[in-house]
């Protein structure tokens, strides 16, 4: 066979195996099937938080292993690791677990977001990521944290035998304790979208406040409200808060 030949056969070939692979790029790109969420490389960050604060930037860039960068936007970061003793690890992979990636400009900051989860976060949602950045920058600032930082409500039992019946976050993580005999702790739950938007109502318009009663086995109760609005809460919208917090408690323990 002549070399015009062979070169002729091995052009035909090679343009035949290019179309073809064409065809099946082509194919797979009008398939219409989702592209299946891909985990983060752990050095880049999963979530970024940037509020403004007396004129100056605040941010704070989480990666997938609770490696943090901190600090005001305009210097050098600075670096930590999100606490686990207050179990920030297993907030963030309940996060990323749970929603698929987002850019936000929420009341509470700016966030970017590379969830690998299945559902699309709400409004309410993406705030309570924001308000759990804000918490992750204030731990990291005082290298520590307080129990009340991200307190929103809380129902206590108190005289002899104290017991704090439930915590809510005000990122969304309920922490919930069976007090009838001794103590007994829950898994921690998560508010849904919809009683996010309850909590952050409250949260918004009504002043901090407490509210002490009578439970129905005569022990000494205490409601706190952690609000960061204006306008004190009447005794009925305390009582009504009060009832959303119990029905909540009472979902969890049944």
């Amino acid at each position: 066979m002549s070399r015009v030949k062979k070169s002729l056969i091995l052009l035909l070939l090679g343009y035949l195996l290019l179309t073809g692979c064409q065809s099946s790029v082509t194919e797979m790109m009008s398939s219409g099937k989702p592209a299946e969420s891909v985990e983060p490389s752990s050095s880049e960050p999963v979530l970024v938080w940037e509020k403004e604060r007396a004129n100056e930037c605040h941010t704070v860039a989480i990666n997938a292993q609770g490696q943090v960068q901190f600090g005001t936007c305009s210097n050098p970061l600075s670096t930590g690791t999100i606490l686990s003793a207050m179990k920030r690890p297993e907030d963030l992979r309940h996060f990323l677990g749970s929603f698929q990636p987002f850019k936000a400009d929420t009341s509470v900051g700016r966030i970017k977001f590379s969830g690998y989860g299945a559902n699309t976060a709400k409004a309410s949602e993406q705030r309570a990521m924001g308000e759990w950045a804000s918490i992750i920058y204030q731990e990291l600032l005082y290298g520590r944290s307080g129990a009340s930082w991200g307190m929103a409500m809380a129902l206590n039992r108190e005289g002899v035998h104290p017991c704090q019946l439930i915590q809510i976050e005000i990122y969304g993580k309920v922490a919930v304790n069976y007090c009838r005999e001794g103590i007994r702790s829950y898994p921690s739950v998560w508010l849904t979208a919809e009683q996010l938007d309850h909590l952050y109502g409250w949260i918004d318009k009504f002043q901090a406040t407490e509210l002490k009663f009578q439970g129905k086995d005569g022990q000494s109760m205490r409601f706190i409200f952690g609000g960061k609005g204006n306008q004190a809460a009447t005794s009925a919208e305390l009582e009504e808060m009060l009832g959303w917090v119990e029905r909540i408690y009472e979902m969890v323990v049944r």
